[in-house]
């Protein structure tokens, strides 16, 4: 009788639905080896980086079909992908596919962060498949795939679009799609190439995106647009004195009196606003509700009870959308942070840098459009853009100056000892040029 009451509760185990484990709580089981991190080696702790717990968990949330997190460099983004991945082979035990922008991008990931947490983790290294000497098999073990448990996780980057067309997969997970666009344009950009692979999983797909934002805003960076139209979290910290949430970033006129902001911005006594050294110790964050004067000491606690809150009121279904500023680090410092904003104001292009690297935000040129109407006077009894009835033009070339931050470029058509301007404008980036090049050959005679 005991024999089979054995019998029947090993059944049960056998067939009873596996539940996982919280991600967050299976996280911390990883050990982080000394060579991904010589300051804390061991057991995973997002102590300081609370803000990561919620995009782990929206990272596998069946609700949430595509995620897209848009951060500076260097803040935990891609080791967030190898945490995320290791627990869907681990725990869920679905195939995916990680793509990067370039191979070199591919090798490191998969070497310096991939594979040294899989050796370090016990129960993770021994699911892996071994050879006859015990060492990994390398036919399962390389930079191209891992198998883990059984479970494949696959590895490219983003050489072409031909190269991933026929990989289908349940989990897409794409490192800085921001730098797809010129690789992928007859795909629908990394957006649309990734809805192709994972489109044989109607029901349990999921696209998860991690990069900067574009350096320009472009309407056409499909990335970008895929971050609009979803929920545009952001991460909104409790003023200490108060208690009322405000998102944590420099203020467009710091150190200003206005309290209808909603955020924390970051200001300085009035009377030290022209030595940088002072800005650096004195800098500190004002509360749009109450005014209070927030220093450095406090931003810890606020870190740790900080929640994301939506500012689109309209996503698309299932498309969390989430943007992080570097001020929520623990580490970084308000006065220091502030003096480096006030450096990078006084040029266009460090401005535009600092916008990308520090507050994720990607950079809107001024309008400025140049008219017809303006260069008339140039063009003599030439009308823009149609050549005369008989003319000995034999070619179409276009001009550009690509050391501005804009391309700005003309089109011509030329002959010998003569040329007429057809068209002129602003280019996003310098790979736009050969497009506008073609069409202005295909409109002419």
């Amino acid at each position: 009788m005991t024999a089979i009451k054995d019998l029947y509760e090993s059944g049960k185990q056998v067939i009873a639905p596996v539940i996982p484990e919280d991600i967050v709580d299976w996280s911390e089981r990883l050990i982080v080896p000394r060579s991904i991190n010589p300051d804390e080696p061991g057991p995973l702790s997002w102590e300081g980086r609370e803000f990561t717990r919620q995009l782990l968990r929206w990272s596998v949330d069946p609700k949430v079909r595509v995620l897209v997190i848009c951060a500076p460099p260097q803040l935990v983004k891609t080791f967030l992908l190898v945490v995320r991945m290791l627990y869907v082979a681990d725990q869920l035990q679905l195939s995916q596919m990680y793509v990067t922008s370039i191979r070199d991008k591919q090798i490191e990931f998969v070497n310096d962060k991939i594979k040294p947490i899989i050796e370090a983790t016990p129960f993770l290294s021994d699911k892996l498949l071994r050879d006859g000497t015990g060492e990994p098999d390398r036919r399962f073990y390389k930079e191209t795939k891992i198998r883990l448990g059984g479970t494949d996780i696959n590895m490219t980057y983003a050489g072409s679009a031909a190269q991933l067309a026929s990989s289908t997969t349940s989990e897409f997970i794409g490192d800085e799609p921001a730098k797809w666009r010129s690789d992928f344009k007859n795909e629908g950009g990394a957006v649309g190439l990734a809805k192709k692979r994972v489109k044989a999983f109607p029901e349990t797909s999921k696209i998860i995106f991690v990069s900067t934002p574009p350096q320009v805003i472009d309407e056409e960076n499909e990335y970008w647009n895929e971050y609009l139209s979803g929920t545009q979290h952001h991460y909104e910290v409790p003023c200490p004195s108060c208690g009322e949430y405000h998102e944590m970033r420099i203020s467009p006129d710091a150190g200003g009196d206005d309290k209808k902001r909603k955020v924390i911005y970051v200001a300085q006594d009035a009377k030290n606003k022209k030595d940088l050294g002072e800005i650096e110790r004195t800098g500190h964050a004002v509360c749009p509700s109450c005014g209070h004067k927030i220093t450095d000491r406090d931003k810890p606690g606020m870190i740790k009870a900080g929640e994301y809150r939506p500012h689109n009121d309209n996503p698309d279904p299932g498309i969390v959308s989430v943007r992080l500023r570097r001020l929520i680090q623990p580490g970084v410092r308000f006065g220091k942070y502030l003096a480096e904003w006030l450096v990078a104001a006084r040029r266009e292009k460090t401005m535009m840098d600092f916008l990308l690297q520090e507050e994720c935000q990607p950079w809107r040129p001024p309008n400025e459009v140049l008219k017809a109407s303006e260069i008339t006077h140039l063009l003599g009894d030439f009308e823009l853009g149609k050549l005369p009835k008989e003319h000995d033009a034999t070619a179409v070339i276009i001009t550009a100056d690509v050391q501005e931050l804009k391309v700005p470029w003309a089109t011509w058509a030329v002959g010998e000892g003569v040329a007429y301007l057809l068209n002129f404008g602003d280019a996003i980036q310098e790979n736009d040029l050969p497009d506008i090049a073609e069409k202005a050959a295909e409109s002419r005679p």
